[in-house]
């Protein structure tokens, strides 16, 4: 079945787009964001991403970029991990941990080593 407008009843605004073009993109791309000043009533927001260059016409066309960008933020964190960030968020987790045992806080076993002298485990 085809759709047909009917003249009594108003067309729905939904969501659309005007055009469609796919790009593959390697490396760090240039960003731009522009928007007026002044709010006056519907701004455009124009966002270019390299050579993706998107006009969100309203606030739920913004809404909806910004909801997918968060999609794509844990996406890019599973498949591309901060390692050191992890690592530093254990290591401070660990020196907490210690610091509420009432323990000192030795560098070298905060670090995964053993404990310094006086600081041992008995046997």
């Amino acid at each position: 079945m085809v759709y047909q407008p009917n003249p009594d009843q108003p067309e729905p605004h939904g969501p659309r787009i005007d055009s469609i073009t796919q790009h593959v993109a390697y490396g760090k791309l240039p960003t731009s964001i522009k928007a007026p000043v002044a709010y006056t009533g519907n701004p455009n927001i124009r966002f270019q991403f390299g050579p993706v260059f998107i006009v969100l016409k309203d606030e739920q066309a913004a809404r909806s970029l910004l909801a997918g960008l968060d999609e794509l933020r844990e996406v890019v964190d599973q498949l591309y991990p901060n390692l050191d960030a992890e690592l530093a968020r254990q290591r401070h987790e660990r020196a907490k941990t210690l610091r509420l045992d009432d323990r000192a806080v030795d560098i070298n076993y905060l670090n995964g080593g053993p404990p310094a002298r006086g600081l041992e485990r008995p046997a």
